[in-house]
Formats: C-alpha cells, sequence, structure tokens
C-alpha cells in the first residue's frame, strides 16, 4: 500500500495524530535520507507507529458445479475474505 492511502485510511479511522502527520511529513518531503542524521527529525519519525491494517470483506461468490463433464446446477457460497495490508515507505 502507498503511503498516501495509509495515511487517508488512518485518518478516517480516527487513528491519525500530529506527530503522525509530522513524521509523514519528514519521510515524504526528503528524498536524500538526511533526516536520519537530524536527531530531532529521527527521534519524530522514530515516534511513528506503522502497522498493518486489517481488512476483511465478504462476498457471495457464485459456483458451477459439473457433472458427468456438463453443467449441472449452480450454487452461491458465501465467503469471508481477510488480509493484512502493510504500508511501504522509502526507507
Amino acid at each position: 500500500m502507498r503511503p498516501e492511502l495509509y495515511r487517508k485510511i488512518r485518518i478516517g479511522l480516527g487513528q491519525w495524530t500530529y506527530d503522525d502527520e509530522r513524521a509523514y511529513r519528514i519521510i515524504e518531503s526528503d528524498d536524500s535520507g538526511e533526516w536520519l542524521a537530524d536527531e530531532k527529525k529521527y527521534e519524530a519519525v522514530r515516534k511513528l507507529e506503522i502497522f498493518p491494517l486489517k481488512m476483511s470483506y465478504f462476498q457471495n461468490d457464485p459456483q458451477v458445479l459439473y457433472k458427468d463433464g456438463k453443467q449441472d446446477k449452480g450454487r452461491v457460497v458465501p465467503m469471508l475474505n481477510k488480509m493484512a495490508v502493510f504500508p511501504l515507505f522509502k526507507f
């Protein structure tokens, strides 16, 4: 997942703080990695808690059954999908 989408989801969930926003801006604006050498910026980024988001969704999955090589019946199978979505930052 891109960092921008991760940020939007966490904002939507009400889990994004001012400190998270500050650390996010430091990481995303500095392509050279100079923030690693700056103690204040490094401490701000170090406090950023980045964790996988757990996503799940429910759907009805239509399946076709075959008998002796011919289409016999169809059925709908309820399906619950669960996954973890990980953010990928530059560093």
